[in-house]
Formats: structure tokens, sequence, C-alpha cells
């Protein structure tokens, strides 16, 4: 599952190479470094001007640094990152979903000594070290990380369940009344397939609890618990059906916070029951191993990854979660009411990198699968199956 890709950033002058523990100010004197700034973060006029308030924010701190952004198409920015690595022509800096990490890291700097020395180091959830890392090097820092949680409608269930088999009886209650009791986005199923295999310590590999997790999903939709078209519904179509109070419960992620909160309806959010693990979304920032810049790109990665005052762009408008342990209830990451509720789920995340480099993949695999089961094309155990045996061989 993505979010939304990515940010490039290119430093003109330079000095050093790579390997310093945190932030450091720029001099006050000596030659005017210039930054170009690439970004597929154009897609609202907000969240543009929430990375452009970071940049300032980093201009004001470093006098000697200019950045000048260039803002890409979401759609277009991977092919112009494939591009520039072909060319040889990489900028210093990339922020790119971490499940891409595996497939760029011959192309970004080992950063594993600088890393070391980061203050907050200590502090990160075990899935955002997992991100920055590929083969027990570390490639970059944290730079936009989310995940999924339990949204209620407060109307039809007034406090989010933290069993499944509660989600699973408000579910059947609010269908006796005409609602969808759990609503996810089935072209999307894996986010919500995953945390039902991986609780109680199932194992991917594992077909038995894959065919657990896919039950669960079958009863709800033969008991009318969730809606029987379920399958093919996108995140936007989950969100304009819960927001349109069809839905008693979904399974979204901050995301979704400006569309709810523009419905009206009162809703919470939760963490998933019973510390079930789910799956990291989100972007992390590299270095290039073609820079010259090292020193400069890695400060200034440092400063946005470990800076408190960049939360009210990164989370408020980037709707990030923190990725600390110590900051999950820190009030400054609080930039919505329910905020938290997601943020609680953060040390219960796992970064697909942890098994596989080519993760991506497997979420496709496993969300096919469940939309099998949605559909009655297949049954769960056969299902399950078919799904370890296609997986398998990305695993690790």
């Amino acid at each position: 599952m993505r979010w939304r890709a990515v940010l490039v950033v290119s430093l003109t002058v330079v000095v050093g190479a790579c390997g310093g523990g945190g932030p450091e100010p720029a001099p006050d004197t000596g030659p005017k470094t210039v930054i170009g700034w690439w970004d597929g973060l154009g897609g609202t006029p907000e969240v543009s001007a929430a990375v452009d308030a970071v940049i300032k924010r980093y201009e004001d701190e470093h006098r000697t640094v200019d950045v000048e952004r260039k803002v890409f198409a979401a759609d277009e920015f991977e092919q112009a990152v494939d591009q520039a690595a072909a060319s040889g022509s990489l900028p210093d800096v990339l922020v790119l979903d971490h499940l891409d990490l595996p497939h760029r890291q011959a192309a970004l700097a080992d950063v594993t000594d600088g890393f070391g020395k980061l203050p907050f180091k200590d502090t990160l959830v075990d899935s955002a070290r997992d991100a920055v890392t590929v083969a027990g090097r570390v490639r970059a820092v944290p730079f936009r990380l989310g995940t999924v949680g339990l949204v209620v409608n407060r109307d039809l269930v007034p406090t989010v369940p933290t069993t499944w088999d509660e989600v699973r009886d408000k579910a059947r209650q609010a269908a006796t009344t005409g609602k969808h009791g759990l609503c996810f986005a089935g072209t999307e199923a894996a986010s919500t397939y995953l945390p039902l295999l991986w609780r109680d310590n199932g194992d991917l590999r594992d077909a038995d609890a894959s065919a657990t997790a896919l039950s669960y999903l079958d009863d709800l939709v033969t008991t009318g618990a969730a809606p029987k078209d379920l399958a093919g519904w996108s995140r936007a179509d989950l969100e304009r059906e819960f927001g349109a109070g069809r839905c008693a419960m979904m399974i979204d992620g901050p995301w979704s916070v400006p569309v709810l909160n523009q419905t009206g309806m009162t809703w919470q959010s939760g963490p998933l029951p019973q510390d079930s693990p789910s799956p990291l979304v989100g972007e992390v920032a590299a270095v290039s191993d073609r820079s010259a810049h090292r020193d400069v790109a890695w400060a200034l990665l440092a400063w946005i990854s470990g800076t408190r005052d960049n939360i009210t762009q990164l989370g408020g408008v980037l709707g990030a979660l923190p990725y600390q342990r110590d900051m999950i209830e820190d009030f400054a990451w609080q930039w919505d009411p329910n905020a938290l509720g997601f943020s609680r789920q953060m040390p219960h995340t796992r970064a697909g990198t942890r098994y596989s480099d080519t993760f991506r993949d497997v979420t496709d695999i496993l969300s096919a699968t469940a939309r099998q089961v949605l559909t009655g094309e297949a049954e769960p155990a056969g299902a399950a199956a078919q799904a370890v045996g296609a997986i398998t061989p990305h695993l690790r």
C-alpha cells in the first residue's frame, strides 16, 4: 500500500562525506549552498505549502543554504528517479517509499555510522529502524511514516473494539440495522489481511494462520457483516461510504482524517484489536551514493527527521505519525483529536522490508487472494495454501 511518494533533494555545494551524528547548523559565512529539491508531493496546495514551510525553516536556520524546489506529478516522479539513476545523475538526497529501499540500495550511501550517532536512534519503533535498514546497513532516515488503525462511527459503535471477536460481533449487530458492519479497501486488502495473519504470532509462510485470517474475512461477507462488493472498493470508496454513515467501522489510516472531518460525523480512531501488527507505510530519506556533498546532505536529513518543530508540517498536513516511542503520546503529534488513536498503533507496525526485498509483490498477492475469498471465488483453506506458495519465493 502506497501513501504518496516522494521527495528528491540535490545539493550543489558541499562539504565532505557522510557520517555526522545530527543536525549541525551551517556556518554563518562561506559560499552559498544551493539545494535543488524535487518532489512528488504537490498533490494539494496544503501539502505543497507544508513542504515549503519545512524548507523555509531549514533555510532560516542555515543561512548559507538556499533550496530551489521543483514539484513533479506523483505518477511521474519514479520514472524521473529511474532515468537519473540510469544516467548517473541522481541528486544528493532521495526521499522514497520505504519499500523501494532494497531496490535502490546500490545507489544509496551507507549512513550506518552517522545513524548510530543520532540522539533519537534508540527511541525508534522497530519498524522505523527496519524501514531504513537493508542487509544490516542503514541506508536512510525516517521521513513520513504511518499505518492503519480501526475507525468507528460513534453513533453506531460508541467505543473502539479491543478484540477481533468484538469487531465481528459489532459488525453483525450493525448489519441488522441496515448498515455495513466492517469495511476496508478491498483493492488494498493486504492492509486488513496482514493484521489478521500476524495476530497470535502468525507467520507469512503459515498456511493455517493464513486460512484463519481469510476465514474471518469470509465470515464477515457471508454473514452480511461486510458489504458483498467489498472486494472492489478503493480507498476513496471506503472513505466515501464510511463518511456517508453507511459503515459502522472501517480499517484505514490517518490520511482519512481530513475527509472524515468534513462530514460532520462523530467518529473515533484506535489501534487494531489485541495489539495486532499492521504494515508500515510511508517514506524514508536517503543520501545518494554519488553525492559529493554527503555531510551537507546528512545534516539536512538528520535535521528533518529529528527536529520537533517539523511535526506541525509532517504531522498536521502530511498526515505522518510518530516513529519514536517516547513521542507516541506527545501532544505535538496530536495534530487532530483522532491522531492519537492511529499513533498508538505505531509500536505494533512491521516494515515490509523486514520480510522481503519485493514486499509490494507480496502485498499484491495477498490482496488478490483476499479478494478471491471475499467474492466467493475461492475458499479460505485453498486460497491460503495457494497464497503461501506464491509469496514464498519473495520471502527471505
